[in-house]
């Protein structure tokens, strides 16, 4: 399986949503970086837009484009390209203390949280057959991670340093796009790589990979990992829109997590991001992909604790207060 292409976790090029009559002209452009792990792709699927996407066309039409990472999505806000976009834990805190986006922006909703005890983390991977089979091991290794200085690395950087190792010295850090580390293990271009969950059980199922260590190594406790922010500037003039697009929203988790659905949405989602069906339904929408809470509920006071240490690493320098920037107060 993992031969197949899976180009929607590299980024789709842009779905649309919803149409608009003549007296409504509220355009709501949003930004994500994975398909498979941010819900709001699948509004791109007109039989599930049709079904939860209730104030869709008659309130507002969505728009959802893919980038590279988190940071391109903030310069995308910044330009007034994108109304909301999806921001990781570590570029969020960046973004907000260097003023990266003019007026400001606010968290407003859940995709996805890591670290859930019962749940699927970020995995660190290597081969059996390698010399290294306990995370001390990995000092002088070739690490892939998908960029360096995002929160995946941060995750790497924090877990290397439970183990006793310097992430500067002990490690060569390659940076590889997410499809693209599985092969590079195999190749033994990288002794070792960070994987997200589809990746993850793609290699897992090809076999010949072993467990170093997990997200839940770093993380004593589940934390928002990824959420959408919005403009603050769009926040102020248009609440409304972005009320009736979160209700649409958590009507979309609601649907998905429905077990009547899941056969459903697996072989509709295979489809549109062309991933093998039988690969999503190992893990999608199950306790084998990331947690989402189906509230679509930021757990602020814990987002807190986990940018504190980040800024007490000195993996950020700036360190911010989450409530002036993070609300629940649009979700339903």
């Amino acid at each position: 399986m993992k031969k197949v292409a899976i180009g929607a976790s590299a980024g789709i090029s842009g779905i649309t949503a919803g149409c608009l009559g003549d007296n409504d002209d509220t355009e709501l452009q949003v930004g994500i970086v994975d398909p498979l792990t941010e819900p709001v792709s699948l509004f791109g699927i007109d039989e599930i837009a049709d079904t939860a996407g209730e104030n869709m066309g008659a309130e507002y039409e969505l728009t959802v484009n893919a980038a590279e990472g988190s940071p391109q999505v903030i310069n995308q806000l910044s330009a007034g390209e994108l109304q909301i976009g999806n921001v990781a834990y570590a570029s969020f805190p960046r973004s907000v203390a260097q003023e990266a986006v003019p007026g400001g922006i606010t968290g407003i909703v859940s995709e996805a949280r890591d670290a859930h005890p019962d749940y699927k983390p970020w995995e660190i991977l290597t081969l059996e057959d390698s010399d290294i089979s306990e995370p001390e091991d990995l000092e002088g290794s070739d690490f892939g991670v998908n960029a360096v200085g995002t929160g995946v690395h941060a995750i790497c950087e924090l877990g290397l340093r439970e183990f006793g190792l310097n992430p500067d010295e002990d490690i060569d850090w390659v940076e590889i796009e997410f499809p693209a580390i599985g092969s590079a293990l195999r190749d033994g271009r990288i002794d070792a790589g960070i994987f997200v969950p589809v990746f993850s059980h793609a290699e897992v199922a090809e076999g010949g990979v072993e467990l170093v260590f997990d997200s839940t190594d770093v993380w004593d406790e589940q934390y928002d990992f990824t959420f959408l922010a919005a403009r603050n500037e769009f926040l102020d003039d248009n609440s409304d829109t972005v009320e009736y697009f979160l209700e649409d929203y958590t009507n979309l988790l609601e649907y998905i997590y429905d077990p009547d659905n899941r056969d459903d949405v697996v072989s509709l989602a295979s489809d549109e991001f062309d991933v093998p069906e039988e690969l999503l339904d190992m893990y999608y929408l199950t306790e084998e992909d990331f947690y989402r809470p189906q509230d679509g509920r930021l757990d602020i006071p814990r987002l807190q604790e986990v940018i504190d240490r980040l800024y007490e690493s000195e993996l950020i320098e700036d360190n911010i207060n989450v409530e002036d920037n993070a609300t629940n107060e649009y979700l339903p």
